[in-house]
């Protein structure tokens, strides 16, 4: 693929609340593609416990799906609206056109090592060259509510107690 090495970011959020939030950020060389009849696998993860999809661009939550050349995932959906040659709409690509959707499962799973997340991809010069691309990806958790402002405080007091150092060096130097 001509994305080599970076074809795009895939962020999965733990949102501490039952919920898992995917953001498909893919680089301008691929596109997100998804088969609407036959087996769902536009995007499949190995979450565990999955109850339904909560929100986004996709529907048809299938279990136990063979993404080719990467194995059996645990779940997968399919995009809810396609354009021709069967691409997502949203298609997966950066800035704007990000896939994003949310999927319930119990909170704080350990992500499996070999490929959490598999996508059905085409390139998007040539949508009818189409393949599977995995990644491992780390769930990233939430801040917790009251953490941010400690932590923006606390690194805005070492730049600004930094300045503040440096200045008064200065001074002393001009004084002196």
């Amino acid at each position: 693929m001509p994305c080599t090495p970076n074809c795009g970011t895939i962020t999965v959020t733990d949102n501490r609340s039952g919920k898992y939030t995917f953001d498909v950020d893919l680089s301008s060389a691929l596109v997100i593609h998804s088969v609407q009849s036959g087996r769902t696998r536009a995007v499949g993860f190995d979450l565990t416990g999955v109850t339904a999809i909560d929100s986004g661009s996709v529907t048809a939550l299938a279990s136990s799906v063979m993404f080719d050349g990467f194995g059996t995932y645990n779940f997968a959906v399919r995009c809810s609206a396609v354009t021709a040659g069967n691409i997502c709409n949203p298609n997966g690509q950066s800035p704007s056109n990000d896939l994003i959707f949310a999927i319930d499962a119990p909170s704080g799973q350990h992500i499996a090592v070999n490929g959490f997340l598999a996508l059905d991809v085409a390139q998007a010069s040539n949508t009818s060259n189409t393949g599977f691309a995995s990644v491992v990806v780390a769930v990233v958790p939430p801040p917790l509510i009251g953490h941010g402002l400690f932590v923006l405080l606390a690194v805005g007091g070492v730049l600004f107690g930094g300045r503040l150092l440096e200045s008064l060096k200065k001074h002393r130097l001009h004084a002196a």
